[in-house]
């Protein structure tokens, strides 16, 4: 099988998962969903691991991008009928640019927006959750860990014990900082260090911001630690304690809409045009050969 035929099969294994994995995210949600006409409270999801718009290809297989959520917001904005919108998070984070980028993108919504918090909604995922104007917190839902991480891999000794020698040629003496060929120096991990103190200032100031607490308090429940929904609600990370239907009754009355609303599910999938640039550049997403990224990331 030739490399044209290897991806037009990927592109059609991707093309049925598509259909089923919409089937699911529509089962998941039926027991509330209402196909009468109204006045609706639009559902936009966040689930999995949240990638910059560029990783369309990593985003289908686990996650959702930047873009899709802002798309679904824009959606549910532009359609009439929806008076308030339900931020749907199931999500131990990811990039710190696509979980901002999606945080400013809540926080300008022109309507009411609630954000659940449901199995998972860590570090990133919480994070976007601070946009909202409420957030329900599922009370069994994992939560917090407000932080930031960077991973590297050091195999270097592995290497030489493998007989591999690795040769830079390099216009800096830190350019190669972070190959998994040697060990951080004291200077790197310095530079690196300041760099993740930059990203976390930012995670604690949006916390802050979006509720209504002094950073030095944000700062004291910032450690990385996860805590459950009931936690986070006790601890003021979250308004109230709740289901999914509770949490659409609230953006209902939040956009004031008189009795059982409507919901419709806004959420934008991957185009497969974008699905078939990632495969025509030989699945790079999904190839992990890429240098280390700040990640806002809960690491269970």
């Amino acid at each position: 099988m030739n490399r044209a035929q290897r991806i037009a099969l990927v592109a059609a294994v991707l093309v049925a998962l598509s259909g089923m994995f919409s089937c699911a995210g529509a089962l998941s949600l039926a027991g509330i969903m209402g196909l009468a006409p109204g006045e609706a409270v639009a559902v936009v999801r966040v689930e999995g691991v949240i990638s910059s718009s560029a990783d369309a290809l990593a985003a289908f297989a686990s996650g959702t991008t930047d873009e899709q959520v802002k798309q679904g917001l824009r959606r549910a904005e532009e359609d009439p009928a929806v008076k308030s919108i339900l931020l749907y998070i199931n999500s131990p984070g990811g990039s710190v640019v696509a979980s901002d980028e999606i945080y400013r993108a809540v926080r300008a919504a022109r309507k009411p927006v609630v954000a659940f918090l449901g199995e998972t909604a860590a570090s990133g995922g919480y994070y976007v959750a601070c946009g909202a104007d409420w957030i329900v917190a599922h009370p069994g839902s994992l939560t917090g860990s407000i932080g930031v991480i960077v991973e590297l891999i050091d195999a270097h000794v592995l290497l030489q014990k493998l007989g591999v020698t690795v040769e830079v040629v390099k216009s800096g003496p830190a350019k190669d900082m972070g190959s998994f060929a040697r060990p951080l120096t004291p200077e790197e991990r310095s530079y690196l260090e300041a760099v993740v103190e930059d990203a976390f200032s930012e995670f604690v100031s949006v916390v802050a911001a979006g509720r209504g607490m002094p950073e030095e308090q944000v700062r004291r429940l910032a450690d990385g630690r996860v805590m459950s929904g009931a936690q986070a609600v006790r601890l003021g990370l979250a308004d109230e304690e709740g289901s999914l239907e509770d949490a659409v009754a609230r953006a209902a009355r939040m956009g004031g809409i008189a009795g059982q609303p409507r919901v419709v599910d806004k959420t934008a999938r991957p185009a497969f045009w974008e699905l078939l640039t990632q495969l025509s550049r030989g699945l790079q997403p999904l190839s992990g050969a890429r240098w280390a990224r700040l990640e806002y990331r809960a690491c269970f």
